[in-house]
């Protein structure tokens, strides 16, 4: 039998491992999920659907999500994380293959709805994997790492499958990404190994108790507060990515390339912001969380309110900062956010509690854009809605501070 000693450079290598798994887990449904959007004008062209149907086809992933992340989370609960990211990918690949040989509106909406219950149980399921091998002492930056598969995996999509369907169409583009996200979820199955303590608590919960989980989550008023900030800052990354480009073109004068590199100096601040803040936590904040969710609303706040002074006289150098301290924050929130609510929640109802958070601000992402465009319309400005979106930030902030950290996380 080994020595401690012996075990601790074995068990190290083990952890590495896993996170690199459960970050190319969430590389993966991003590759495909984030990937769509871009296969849509190819879609469009092909299928002869108009703009209203197609915003049918780009929610449809989300909309599957949204109506099975609270079973799913049990299920994790229950069932483990090993299991459930093969499933939940192959799911995901698999329904996308079925999508890429539809030839009706309906059938295409179909394949992808059911697609968005694959979908909604990576996040949860890495989440919980985390929970449990990242050692307390570098659990936000553990976290802040897997996430960043998520921009990783949207931009390889971006640079690949809209190229792959000028070469070979759309439909031979999608059933290539189904393809290798059911590669990638056999590779993670492959990596991934559940963690000593998890089989407890799952055996628990398959017996009569098995609800008071779900109970006991969607009774604390405590998570409910960070439900409702996680739905806040949803609601301000969605309307951020899905306006900033027009924003700077129409009201800012920007052109076109500038506006999308603005774009991409966003996303680099997420990246940066992901990794910034959970390694924050980690080693300032002595392991606290919400000194430095804070610290992310406050300065989310205060950029979407500095957006409204961006015009032709501003220096590029300015709009390039902005955009990365604006992406640091709007982007980079999750991780914190998520890791929150779980050390509040505990390991063994990780799945649960994540599942139910993403639920609640998936509609942020859903109604967020739409009311954002509807207020632009009705002020004939961009102005309110921006300032609309920094008061959220501000609320976020005085809900954060009401709530009170998990005293043991571990």
């Amino acid at each position: 039998m080994l020595s401690t000693e012996a075990r601790k450079p074995r068990l190290s290598a083990l952890i590495l491992v896993v996170l690199f798994g459960i970050t190319v887990a969430q590389a993966s449904e991003a590759f495909l999920v984030q990937g769509l959007p871009s296969l849509t004008p190819f879609i469009q062209t092909d299928m002869g659907l108009t703009k209203a149907q197609l915003g049918w086809v780009t929610s449809s992933v989300w909309a599957g999500m949204t109506v099975s992340s609270i079973p799913l989370g049990f299920f994790i609960d229950v069932f483990g994380v090993r299991r459930t990211l093969l499933s939940g990918l192959t799911l995901l690949g698999a329904l996308a293959i079925l999508a890429s040989r539809s030839t009706s509106l309906w059938a295409l909406y179909t394949c992808l709805f059911i697609a968005g219950v694959g979908f909604a149980s990576v996040y949860p399921s890495t989440t919980k994997a985390t929970m449990y091998w990242a050692p307390l002492s570098v659990r936000g930056t553990f976290m802040g790492i897997k996430q960043t598969g998520v921009s990783v995996g949207a931009a390889i999509a971006a640079m690949v499958l809209p190229r792959l369907a000028l070469a070979v169409g759309w439909r031979s583009a999608l059933a290539t990404a189904g393809a290798i996200v059911i590669a990638l979820g056999l590779f993670c199955y492959t990596l991934y190994r559940e963690h000593p303590q998890e089989r407890g608590p799952r055996e628990a919960k398959r017996g009569k108790n098995g609800g008071s989980v779900l109970s006991t989550v969607l009774r604390s008023p405590v998570i409910w507060r960070l439900n409702i900030v996680g739905l806040f800052l949803l609601t301000c990354q969605a309307s951020t990515t899905t306006w900033l480009i027009l924003y700077l073109k129409t009201d800012a004068g920007y052109d076109v390339v500038l506006a999308g590199s603005v774009l991409a100096a966003l996303q680099a601040g997420g990246m940066i912001g992901r990794l910034g803040w959970g390694a924050a936590s980690d080693v300032l904040a002595g392991g606290r969380r919400k000194p430095v969710m804070m610290c992310i609303e406050i300065m989310m706040a205060l950029s979407l309110a500095a957006v409204t002074a961006l015009g032709a006289g501003t220096p590029v150098w300015a709009v390039y900062g902005l955009a990365g301290l604006l992406g640091c924050a709007v982007m980079g929130w999750v991780p914190m956010n998520t890791i929150m609510r779980a050390e509040l929640a505990g390991k063994e109802a990780t799945g649960t509690v994540i599942a139910v958070g993403a639920t609640v601000g998936s509609f942020g992402s859903i109604f967020g854009p739409p009311l954002f465009g509807y207020l632009t319309d009705s002020f004939s400005s961009f102005r309110p809605a921006w300032l609309l979106l920094a008061c959220l930030g501000v609320l976020a902030f005085l809900l954060t501070w009401t709530v009170k950290e998990a005293r043991s996380p571990d």
